[in-house]
């Protein structure tokens, strides 16, 4: 792989494309202290995930899905058996104030069936709170991993929200713009094609792009040089293989189920 990279920055520089900056890593280190990778947990935390929009997409789309108590304990179900492993990656984050609400939100959803409908509306709203909150910095900050976190941490709660005000009997188009927003920031901030460069991998047949996420994480996508510049598809599937142990794979998921 190393080999693979220095032919690709190589080349790219021969052909005139921007390289990561330099200083990127010093800047982030600079911001908070790197969080030590658990690539299980992070495995399980998407997963859980995953499983919860899933659920949520059953009840929303409507159509002889789920009904909404059934929804409820299929997320309860999810969240109970792996609580301390979400709340563990939400501890990660940067902000104090979405870090606290969102770790309320995980446990406090666990009584959402025996929550008194004033008690269940300050919850809902509360929970959107926090939604709104961590979106509000998706869209300022600049250093990536507190971005990563963030990501989690929103779509972690997103889902627990929206089911939140359904049950409080409280709307959710407005939530879901939100987390619409929030989601777009994490897929589109974390990685771009500025973290990419691109050339030939020491072979006329074949270009390559290759892409380093801010955790040092590197993704290849090739194709068959026909002397053209790599297309976005090429960059897009680079980013993707770089970032996949990261929030951004939940983001694009989400996008697809809110």
């Amino acid at each position: 792989m190393k080999n693979r990279m220095l032919r690709a920055l190589t080349c790219a520089l021969v052909a005139g494309a921007l390289a990561v900056p330099a200083t990127a890593g010093t800047a982030n280190a600079a911001v908070r202290a790197p969080a030590v990778a658990h690539p299980q947990d992070i495995t399980t935390v998407i997963a859980v995930i995953q499983k919860v929009y899933s659920i949520y997409k059953q009840f929303f789309s409507g159509g002889g899905g789920l009904t909404l108590q059934a929804a409820t304990t299929q997320i309860l179900d999810a969240i109970q058996s792996e609580q301390q492993t979400l709340i563990d990656q939400i501890d990660e984050v940067a902000a104090a104030s979405v870090q606290g609400c969102a770790s309320d939100t995980v446990i406090e959803f666990n009584d959402i069936q025996h929550m008194t409908p004033d008690t269940l509306q300050t919850f809902a709203m509360n929970a959107t709170s926090c939604v709104t909150a961590a979106d509000s910095l998706l869209d300022t900050i600049p250093d990536k991993a507190a971005i990563d976190q963030l990501g989690y941490a929103v779509n972690t709660i997103g889902p627990l929200a929206m089911m939140a005000r359904a049950y409080a009997g409280l709307t959710t188009p407005g939530l879901r713009a939100v987390l619409l927003d929030a989601d777009n920031a994490v897929v589109n901030r974390m990685i771009t094609d500025a973290d990419c460069t691109w050339g030939s991998d020491g072979t006329i047949e074949t270009l390559e792009v290759v892409c380093t996420a801010y955790n040092g994480n590197v993704g290849v996508a090739e194709k068959l040089n026909h002397g053209r510049p790599p297309g976005q598809d090429l960059y897009d599937k680079a980013m993707a293989a770089a970032t996949v142990n990261t929030s951004r794979p939940v983001s694009i998921t989400a996008l697809t189920e809110i």
